[in-house]
């Protein structure tokens, strides 16, 4: 009787130890005999977001995976009841208060001695953080490799347009003429251009300081104050008081700038410009993907607009240096990126949300102290 006790305490502890690595690696686990009956664990329970009482059930599954995705998973499943063959597929899980979960799904038959297929078991595995750290790592490379040729570039231009301006300067000393003053003007221009990217290229590795991030922006809306166009209603909501960001202060305040330009920017004709600050936990659903460190605490600033709105295209490409919608002479393409650069060196995320005629939501997250 001991002995019975004591196994089943023993199998209970290794039940609990499994749960435990289950919920730690983000990876569930799944049977199924050969009549359809199926078995899920507690951690691909919470991955599904399927209720413990809720029965494990096939379609139940199809249901949360995205519609896209569904006829690639089908196919797997065919397979392994057809061919008992051991197969992998990528697939995301629909969220309902957060955006999709990338997930691994792995499948195999169970054979018994004498080597006959009685079932199926497999692994449903959350790769969501890892692919967010890969493209996250890639990206910094290129901003990084992208950040030193722009300083090269700007470094060579500006010696080229201090020459234009001193000679222009002279021309209108001398022999006043329009086409002189429209050098002057382009020369200028370029090198407004030169300051850009010389601003893009340059240093990110300032001292950092705690920045108390409800501060700053309520500092850096009073500065821009007289540049926001009286047709832009703008509604600040900062609920972050007590969170403080680890970044040079000037630069979050630049980020925040060019984030505003560009949100002014996308209304041409008026609209409402939302400015919003929270501290969130970062197992909050909605801090998914917002931050790179291990801080328990993540600092979100969102940035929303009513403004023309992006197509999904043009909002992939919104990082990339030098790429704009603006016309010639009216951007220079480098605000967003300098966003990305920043926020790499300071362990912080971007993301977009845009759609043609509503508008765009820029939601910047940051590891954050209380």
């Amino acid at each position: 009787m001991a002995s019975t006790e004591a196994l089943e305490r023993r199998v209970q502890t290794l039940e609990g130890a499994l749960r435990a690595d289950q919920q730690l690696t983000g990876v569930g686990s799944w049977e199924m005999d050969l009549s359809g009956g199926l078995w899920w664990s507690d951690e691909l329970r919470r991955l599904m977001a399927v209720a413990e009482g809720v029965p494990p059930d096939v379609e139940r599954f199809f249901d949360r995976v995205h519609s896209a995705d569904r006829a690639a998973l089908r196919g797997l499943y065919d397979e392994l009841r057809e061919h008992a063959a051991a197969h992998a597929v990528a697939c995301r899980i629909v969220q309902q208060d957060g955006p999709p979960r990338h997930v691994i799904v792995e499948a195999g038959p169970i054979y018994d001695g004498d080597g006959t297929v009685t079932g199926f078991r497999g692994t449903v595995r959350d790769v969501t953080e890892m692919r967010a750290l890969q493209a996250h790592l890639r990206e910094a490379q290129k901003m990084q490799a992208l950040g030193q040729f722009a300083a090269g570039v700007a470094h060579d231009f500006n010696n080229a347009l201090a020459i234009i301006l001193g000679h222009a300067q002279r021309l209108r000393r001398d022999a006043p003429h329009p086409s002189v003053e429209e050098i002057i003007r382009a020369a200028d221009h370029g090198a407004a251009l030169v300051r850009r990217l010389l601003d893009f290229g340059g240093d990110l590795g300032r001292a950092a300081e705690r920045v108390p991030i409800d501060e700053v922006v309520r500092d850096t809306l009073r500065l821009a104050e007289s540049t926001i166009a009286p047709s832009v209603r703008v509604e600040p909501s900062l609920d972050a008081p007590d969170a403080r960001v680890l970044a040079d202060r000037s630069q979050f305040a630049q980020l925040l700038l060019n984030l505003l330009r560009n949100a002014c920017d996308a209304m041409p004709h008026g609209g409402s410009l939302r400015i919003r600050t929270e501290a969130l936990q970062t197992t909050d659903p909605r801090a998914a993907g917002l931050t790179s460190a291990t801080s328990p605490w993540c600092a979100v600033l969102t940035v929303q607009d009513t403004g023309v709105g992006m197509t999904d295209e043009v909002a992939s490409r919104v990082f990339e240096p030098f790429f704009t919608t603006k016309s010639p002479g009216d951007g220079t393409g480098l605000g967003l990126p300098q966003v990305m650069r920043l926020l790499t060196q300071w362990s912080g995320r971007v993301s977009i949300d845009s759609e043609p005629g509503v508008g765009t939501t820029v939601r910047v997250g940051m590891p954050a102290v209380r």
